[in-house]
């Protein structure tokens, strides 16, 4: 089977433009281990472009992807090995120093969640089967945001406690905690607006989200 033109069309460009014109940059990573500045985990969402987003150059950061960018509770780690293993090489390979969880607008996951646990009609045939259980963790947090009245009952705002949760389960896992403790780790939040190129950070003193600039 062919590959798609959109594809090769695309490489096709890169190769001949961003590629040769960074022709040494690109051989001199090629030859030495990477070293990444820190570890991103972000969510699947092909709007979500994180190198994009930082202005950030191949080997700037170790990415790792999935559903609504979660981190799950330690005891439902069975579920969450890919993004634990991502996270162990990161953390005691690659030795990085900092992790954030991205979150962001409009998330599609956290839609998902969230209108199952309201058991509104979105997978009467249960088409979703992995995706069912892989959000299950979040219903002890959505009733704690469905609890919440007015403008703090929003999407937005499920969104953000849930990557503050993921925080939170992040320190569950001992040798993160350790390494949070000593100050050789530091983790953080961030929600990004998508429409807007906004960017808001965790702030753990004021359990609130700040804009960065």
């Amino acid at each position: 089977m062919a590959l798609p033109d959109f594809l090769v069309d695309g490489y096709k460009d890169w190769k001949e433009n961003k590629f040769k014109n960074k022709k040494k940059f690109f051989h001199k990573i090629s030859l030495t281990k990477q070293k990444p500045k820190a570890m991103i985990i972000s969510c699947c969402d092909s709007r979500i472009v994180e190198n994009a987003i930082f202005n950030a150059e191949a080997g700037d950061y170790f990415i790792h992807k999935n559903i609504a960018n979660l981190i799950l509770p330690i005891k439902k780690s069975k579920l969450n090995n890919n993004t634990n293993s991502a996270i162990e090489y990161a953390v005691k390979g690659l030795k990085v120093s900092h992790i954030f969880i991205l979150g962001h607008s409009n998330c599609g996951g956290i839609k998902f969640a969230h209108d199952c646990f309201l058991k509104k009609t979105i997978d009467q045939n249960n088409k979703y089967k992995y995706l069912k259980d892989w959000v299950k963790p979040l219903k002890s947090i959505f009733i704690k945001f469905s609890k919440k009245k007015g403008e703090k009952n929003t999407l937005s705002n499920f969104e953000r406690l849930s990557i503050e949760n993921s925080l939170n389960n992040l320190l569950e896992y001992p040798y993160i905690k350790k390494l949070v403790k000593t100050n050789k780790l530091q983790i953080h939040g961030l929600w990004y607006d998508i429409g807007k190129g906004n960017i808001k950070y965790f702030d753990k003193k004021s359990k609130s989200f700040n804009n960065i600039a």
